[in-house]
């Protein structure tokens, strides 16, 4: 049997710890490293996307690239969204909501967005306008390819606006160029970042584009599927 690389080493433990994250310091008593060995690991971990492994706050490290992991994902985008990202954006009373597990289950694929962004726009079109929705597809590492646009698009029906979040990919199929293509043609937002926790890492590449055309039972049944909403 081949041996397991270092680095894989380190995702199985993390993969294994509640909330797949631990300090460094149990790192190295789980796997029987010295901390400078620990910390080599980590640096050639982090500099490789796909292994979806990240320094936290208090130097935590963290694996978010399985499926239990995706979670402690959205909620490292969520908090990026509302605290920097939004507000560079011009975006104002943000609230982003984790909706992957709210809501009503079971209407079928495409239906249910991972977040839900609340928030005014720069400047509001009437006086009296209740905050925007936008419906948030967040792809992670392996998971990100076209049929991520046509998700957003699709699960976004009765939202304002839809957005594909998605972490840097070393290759995708078709091309991102492509893929960004069939983005702009539907309106969907396509924002792109190397880390979820790390908000200098977030790069827009498309804004979304409004969406006008819901009748009030399209954004009701919008509401329904992703659970009680602020506004």
């Amino acid at each position: 049997m081949p041996r397991r690389s270092e680095v894989k080493m380190l995702v199985d433990v993390l993969s294994a710890a509640p909330n797949e994250q631990l300090s460094r310091a149990k790192i190295g008593m789980a796997l029987g490293w010295s901390i400078d060995k620990v910390d080599r690991v980590i640096q050639r971990a982090c500099a490789d996307s796909t292994q979806a492994i990240s320094i936290g706050s208090g130097g935590v490290i963290r694996f978010r690239g399985s499926e239990r992991g995706k979670d402690g994902s959205y909620n490292d985008v969520a908090r990026v969204i509302e605290r920097h990202w939004g507000p560079n954006q011009g975006f104002r009373d943000i609230s982003v909501l984790n909706t992957a597990r709210a809501g009503r289950r079971g209407l079928g694929v495409w239906t249910h967005p991972d977040l839900v962004m609340q928030a005014f726009p720069r400047r509001k079109r009437h006086r009296h306008d209740l905050r925007d929705l936008h419906a948030i597809e967040v792809e992670i590492y392996k998971g990100f390819d076209i049929r991520s646009v046509y998700q957003a698009h699709a699960q976004g029906r009765g939202a304002d606006f839809s957005w594909v979040f998605f972490a840097t990919a070393p290759s995708v199929n078709p091309p991102l160029d492509r893929i960004l293509w069939a983005a702009e043609e539907l309106g969907i937002g396509m924002v792109e970042f190397d880390r979820a926790a790390a908000s200098t890492t977030y790069k827009l590449h498309l804004p979304a584009v409004r969406r006008d055309h819901w009748t009030e039972e399209e954004r009701e049944g919008f509401r329904a599927t992703v659970g009680p909403l602020d506004s």
